[in-house]
This record gives C-alpha cells, structure tokens and sequence, in this order.
C-alpha cells in the first residue's frame, strides 16, 4: 500500500477519512485487511466520520443512477424515452397517413388482414340536377346531369393531383339545358377557362395536377336515320364520306350527300370522282 494511506494503527482514505478501530457494530460489523485477503460483508464507519467517495461502478436499481448517462458511457444521453429512441436511432412511431401510407383511405397499422382487391367491377353514377363541385372522392365516376341548367366546379387541380379523372354527362330531356365545367381559379380545360355540354353531350376529365383535359367521349346523336336496305350510301374512294340515301362517294378525297326537306321520293344517285364536293337536293314530291 502507498505511503500516502498508511497511518498508526488504522487506514486513511484517498478523501482524509482516518479509521483506527473497528466499527461499533460488534459481531455484527465488518473489518477491512489491510494486508490482502478477502473482506465479507458491508463497510461501515462511526456514524460521526466522514463517508468516503467511491467513485467505480456499482451494482443496484435505476434509482441508484441519477442525471444523464451519455451514449459512449453506454446510457441513452436522454432522460425520456421518446427523446431516447431519438438519440439512438430507432425508428419513430408510425402513424398512418403520415409516416406511413394509407391504402385506398386504409390504414395498414394494426392487427388483422388487410384486404386488397382489383377494384370494382362496377361504375358509380351519381345524378345531379343542381349546381355541384367534384371532389376526390369522384375519381372514376359519373357525374351524370339528367336535368336543369347549371355549373360543374372542379376542386383546385393540384388537390386532386394529376390522374384523377371522372365523367361529366348531360343526360337531360329539355334542349336549353347546358352543363357548364368550371375549373378552379384560372386553371383551365382544354386551355380554356371552362367547357360546356350541350343535351346528349358528355366528356371524360382528366387532371394533370395543374389543369384538365378531355379524355373520352360520350357517344352523341342529334338526329335520325332511315335508309332502307339497299338504299345506304357507299363511301369507296379513299378519304372519302357519303350521306344518305343512294349517295355514292367514289373518287379519291371525295364527298356526296343527299338531302330534301320533307321529301318524300328521292330516287337519284350522285356520283364524285377525285377531290370532288357536292352536295344534291331533290326536288320535294309529293307523295
């Protein structure tokens, strides 16, 4: 033992603290060798000396550690667990929509299964006869007007986000009803500020994230036909278009029509060759 702990007759700490006689603790206390050898059990000191400081790792429960213990002395540098996880890395809690998506609107957190299907089968139509505003929750269906005048609003482009797509009918029965698209602010459809639908009419609308374009169409007719059988017309030539009844377009880039009002007999047979346009009226008979 080093010079600077040697005292007569007991033991002098590195603070200053002299023990010269055994604890009061009778058979109870515990008494330190001083020339090697192994001690059992506690120290102790008279209650009216000074305690040492030890300053090695020892054993025990949570509360014998207080403060913060840093990382590189093998603690977490943090007294909450939630800054713990932080400083050590581990992965923060997972909340769904935000550092976690969502499928189709569902969480994935959770226990269970969750199902994923192809999508439906089937298409929603919704019907409107007032003014109404698309929305997300629109994607893929029909907005179909079956009645009345009035305007389709589009929510803001970059809410929908680009793909986002929907029909747009004007199903209704009265020929002064028009459907007005109306894109949000100054964006635009087809470059212009809105679009509107005529009876019969009806577009697919697609969002590119900044503004709409038309996609499909609605299949429309605005009038009637009856040819009888033998009677149709005949479009040979390429590039070529015939209409009506007995209309013969043969010629290349050519065009022939025939029409009459409230005629009744029209038994004439236009013939065109190249480039060639016209257009026949028979002379109404009666019949």
């Amino acid at each position: 033992m080093a010079n600077e702990f040697k005292v007569k007759n007991g033991l002098k700490f590195p603070d200053g603290t002299v023990q010269t006689t055994a604890s009061a603790g009778g058979s109870g206390g515990s008494y330190l060798p001083l020339a090697g050898g192994t001690m059992a059990g506690a120290i102790t000191f008279d209650a009216s000396q000074t305690r040492p400081t030890f300053n090695q790792n020892t054993t025990g429960t949570a509360a014998n550690v207080t403060g913060t213990v840093a990382i590189a002395n093998g603690g977490t540098g943090a007294t909450t667990a939630a800054a713990a996880l932080t400083n050590l890395g581990a992965q923060p809690t997972l909340v769904s929509g935000t550092n976690i998506k969502t499928v189709n609107g569902t969480s994935i957190l959770g226990s269970g299964d969750l199902t994923i299907s192809g999508g439906s089968s089937s298409i929603t139509i919704q019907n409107k006869n007032a003014a109404y505003t698309v929305v997300a929750g629109d994607n893929g269906k029909i907005i179909n007007c079956s009645g009345g005048a009035f305007t389709i609003s589009l929510t803001a482009a970059a809410t929908l986000g680009a793909g986002f797509n929907c029909w747009v009918w004007n199903t209704s029965t009265t020929a002064t009803d028009v459907i007005t698209i109306d894109p949000d602010a100054s964006e635009t459809i087809e470059g212009k500020t809105t679009h509107t639908l005529r009876v019969g009419e009806g577009v697919q609308i697609v969002c590119t994230g900044s503004a709409w374009l038309l996609g499909g169409k609605r299949a429309m007719r605005g009038y009637a036909e009856n040819i009888p059988s033998g009677n149709a017309p005949v479009a040979s030539g390429n590039y070529s278009v015939a209409l009506g009844g007995l209309a013969r377009a043969i010629g290349y880039s050519s065009f022939a029509a025939m029409t009459g009002s409230n005629s009744v007999y029209g038994n004439f047979n236009p013939f065109f060759t190249l480039n060639s346009f016209a257009i026949l009226f028979p002379y109404p008979q009666e019949s």
